[in-house]
């Protein structure tokens, strides 16, 4: 059976236990306790190529979704619930101060195989991998985007990072770091933190090994070695990357199998939704998310009872998703340094229209209040005001600006990246209701996710998606 996912969340990897591939020398899956099955390959699809496999650089969705399946971090969020959950630690306590945190970590967790080890073989996790990937994200280079975990929190961190200039490791030891023995970490906060567990369940806090470092450099973006269920197969750059069964890997389910299930993931990078989806009617993928606009009501139709059509044959979830889409403005940039064009921008801006007319109610709601998700228990949501569509307001603010019915507007570019044409589609009605409302013209630029972030990052970004 293959999947339409409709709105999901970042789990699909993990969520398919068995796959209708053959498998085995008799062409059969091969059965495991529970009526669960060994084998296959599960093809999917990324509308964007990953932009780093190295945990201190994973900053965007596509890189952390593959990078989740070879790597593992001391915590990991339930993907049903965003509760936390222990992964490469055992068990942990924390003293009476709240400040100092003792891990025990799994014994029995392997590295994948890697050339970095001798002989190939991985080698058994320890405490001291975590206390090495922990000072890497303390020292500076331009490929450490992750400091932020520790900043300010971690005892002796701001030190070590002030130290360490250009990737080179300080003299002396990182103080709130201490490896007790081989299974047993204690990290010394400057402050209690009701989050600091939460941050070490980021992707920036993936544990890899040190020989993997040394041998290969800041090329773990394509040479990832960690002790997750698959380990990174074949890369074919912007095409393709293969992730192969880690047959070593520590983790059981329920009845006591061993995990995972299938024998690779076969990810593809194509950009386009319009191709993706001609490619999974054709069978040459096994499940897509976020559907195409235009494909929405067609599918749920063929879903209501009664209801047949092409769709009507595959399964359709619908999950809400724990994620808001938002524009944002270079607050200190030349242009949008001034509140009053940023105010008159935001009321412009119909987002009901949008939701009802472009997304095709492809979403839980506009972002009316505020920009956390609705699907977050317990924040409250209805006491945030946002910007409601106000088209007087807009053009009030817009004249307090300096730019009186659009006149003198300086050139300006709205930079995105196309996932798959739903963002532009998205942002050529926001520039149409720019020109229209306001009369101000503002030109669009689709790039990579990666030469995004970077731009975001440098501030060359004055207005993007």
């Amino acid at each position: 059976m293959r999947t339409l996912l409709f709105i999901s969340t970042i789990a699909f990897l993990l969520s398919c236990s068995k796959n209708d591939k053959d498998n085995g020398s008799d062409n059969q899956p091969l059965e495991a306790k529970g009526g669960r099955f060994y084998g296959g390959v599960l093809r999917l699809n990324e509308t964007e190529y990953i932009k780093s496999l190295y945990p201190p650089s994973i900053t965007d969705a596509f890189s952390f979704r593959v990078a989740s399946q070879i790597y593992e971090g001391l915590f990991k969020f339930d993907q049903a619930n965003l509760s936390l959950k222990k992964c490469l630690v055992e068990d942990y306590n924390v003293d009476a101060t709240g400040t100092v945190y003792t891990f025990k970590l799994r014994h029995g967790v392997f590295f994948h195989d890697d050339p970095c080890f001798t002989g190939g073989k991985g080698r058994e996790m320890n405490a001291h991998d975590v206390k090495y990937c922990f000072e890497q994200l303390c020292t500076q280079n331009i490929n450490n985007q992750g400091f932020v975990v520790f900043k300010g929190i971690l005892k002796g961190a701001d030190k070590f990072h002030a130290a360490a200039v250009n990737g080179k490791t300080p003299v002396f030891d990182l103080e709130g770091i201490k490896v007790l023995d081989n299974y047993t970490l204690q990290l010394t906060l400057v402050k209690p933190s009701s989050v600091f567990l939460f941050d070490l369940a980021r992707p920036f806090t993936l544990i890899y090994p040190k020989e993997a470092k040394v041998k290969y450099g800041f090329e773990m973006r394509a040479k990832a070695v960690g002790t997750g269920p698959f380990l990174l197969g074949n890369i074919d750059e912007d095409i393709s990357i293969i992730l192969k069964k880690n047959p070593k890997y520590y983790g059981r389910d329920e009845f006591g199998n061993r995990l995972p299930f299938l024998e690779a993931v076969d990810i593809k990078f194509i950009k386009e939704k319009k191709t993706e989806m001609f490619e999974f009617k054709k069978g040459n993928l096994d499940m897509i998310y976020r559907l195409p606009s235009e494909h929405i009501a067609e599918v749920l139709e063929s879903h209501k009872e009664g209801g047949n059509n092409e769709y009507s044959g595959y399964e359709l979830q619908q999950t809400p998703e724990m994620a808001t889409q938002f524009y944002t403005f270079n607050n200190k940039g030349k242009v949008f340094s001034n509140v009053y064009l940023r105010k008159a921008i935001s009321f412009a801006i119909d987002k009901q229209k949008i939701f009802d007319l472009v997304l095709n109610h492809e979403g839980y709601a506009p972002g009316h209040k505020g920009i956390i998700p609705p699907s977050f228990k317990d924040y409250p949501v209805d006491s945030v005001r946002g910007y409601m569509y106000n088209l007087d307001s807009a053009r009030y603010y817009l004249a307090k600006a300096g730019y009186a019915e659009g006149k003198g507007f300086p050139s300006v570019t709205l930079e995105l990246n196309s996932d798959g044409d739903r963002n532009t589609n998205v942002a050529l009605e926001v520039l149409r209701q720019l020109k229209d409302n306001l009369n101000i013209t503002i030109q669009m630029k689709v790039v990579p996710f990666s030469q995004l972030v970077e731009n975001i990052i440098t501030g060359k970004s004055e207005f993007y998606r």
